[in-house]
This record gives C-alpha cells, sequence and structure tokens, in this order.
C-alpha cells in the first residue's frame, strides 16, 4: 500500500473533501503502479483486473514514485484490460494520474472506457496542454495551460455522482489545485459497458495516433463509490 499512501498524498485537502462528497467511501477501485520492469503485464495492486501491455509501451522508466511507462503514442500504444468495463451510467468517479509529456497535440488520453456514443463514453484527456473530460458531444477542459512541460504533473479528475452526472459537473485539479473551467459543452454522463478500460488512448479506439497518449504516465488510479 506504498502507493496508495503517496496518491493521497498528492491529492490536497480540497481533492479528498470533494472525493468524499461523492461517496460516503470512495474505494480504490484501480492502481496501476507501472512498477514492472520486465513482462506484459501492468498489475493492478488494488486487486482489479491487469492490463496487457502493448509493443508500443515500453516498461522500467524512471517515474515520479519508482517506475512508469513510456507511452509512444502511436496507434498500438495502450494498456487493455479486457473485461473491465469501468464505471457506468453517471455514477461518481475520481480518476488520478501523474503524466509527463512534452506533446503539443490535442489528444493525449490517459485513460478511457464505455462506448463512441453520444455521452456514452469517459475519456481523461491532456488535450494541447490542458486537463479535459470528454465523451461524444460533451467536455469539459481546464483554464491551466502547459501540462505539457516535459515534468512530472499530478492531475484529478472527479465526477461526484448522483444529481452532478453532467460531464459540466467535472472537477479538475492540477498539483492539488481546484482548476477553472476555460470551455465546457454540456452532456449527461451515461457510461456504457462495451469497450473495456485502456490506458492510453481514448474510447473510439483509433488505430493511429489519433487520442494516443505520448509520453510517460505514474500511478494511474480511479475510485468509485
Amino acid at each position: 500500500m506504498r502507493h496508495t499512501a503517496h496518491i493521497v498524498a498528492a491529492l490536497s485537502a480540497t481533492v479528498v473533501t470533494t472525493m468524499f462528497v461523492q461517496a460516503a467511501a470512495p474505494t480504490l477501485r484501480d492502481h496501476w503502479a507501472f512498477d514492472e520492469t520486465i513482462g506484459m503485464w501492468a498489475i493492478n495492486s488494488a486487486g482489479g483486473t491487469a492490463g496487457a501491455i502493448s509493443n508500443g509501451v515500453t516498461v522500467g522508466q524512471t517515474g515520479k514514485i519508482g517506475g512508469a511507462y513510456d507511452f509512444d503514442g502511436n496507434g498500438d500504444s495502450l494498456v487493455l484490460m479486457t473485461g473491465d468495463t469501468g464505471i457506468l451510467g453517471g455514477a461518481a468517479r475520481t480518476v488520478s494520474a501523474w503524466i509527463n509529456t512534452a506533446d503539443a497535440n490535442s489528444d493525449n488520453s490517459v485513460i478511457s472506457w464505455g462506448k463512441n456514443a453520444t455521452g456514452s463514453g469517459w475519456d481523461c484527456v491532456i488535450y494541447s496542454g490542458r486537463a479535459r473530460v470528454q465523451l461524444n458531444g460533451g467536455y469539459r477542459y481546464t483554464a491551466t495551460t502547459g501540462l505539457n512541460n516535459d515534468t512530472w504533473r499530478h492531475v484529478v479528475w472527479v465526477l461526484p455522482g448522483g444529481a452532478a452526472d453532467n460531464v459540466t459537473d467535472t472537477i479538475m485539479y492540477i498539483d492539488g489545485e481546484a482548476e477553472t473551467v476555460y470551455t465546457e459543452v454540456a452532456r449527461t454522463v451515461d457510461t456504457v459497458g462495451e469497450l473495456p478500460v485502456a490506458l492510453g488512448t481514448g474510447y473510439a479506439r483509433n488505430t493511429d495516433e489519433v487520442g494516443h497518449y505520448n509520453g510517460l504516465l505514474d500511478d494511474v488510479a480511479v475510485w468509485s463509490d
């Protein structure tokens, strides 16, 4: 549980409070520490689904906490959790990740799941240097730019759940601080269990570089209610 403690320590008191508003006792559903140095599986230390590592991902890199994975941003760079369709409907969810990228492209997906149809996917993205959450037909992203500055940054996406089930209800945090919104388009979150959870690619699952993360990822975690 060493890494779990580090994740919580990286969250400000405001983030933790928001997570506990989201649910009486949020559960650490998934935690991929990315500390593997060999092999083809990303271990889920929270007891959830391990991920199959594709050819476009290099393990054993230096991370923010222990090891990290390097995603090359091409169409085959992803870690796929076969059989795990993620958190569905408009249910509460929190995603946190350490990111390190210098990519200026618009779509660098950290984690996604769902269906590529209106309101049916869930995609946490670094979008032209901003943190963004998107689903088909709606999005919200932060005023802060420069997350693609080739250094470690901590990003958190929180959908509180309950009546707060629109993508515009998502609260995002950069390095422990709540973010103001740059722009948004409303859409009810109704995540459908079609495509499994994947790290490093969006819910469209393009076979080219579109939507694929280019850079280092470390300690990606998901909480549910």
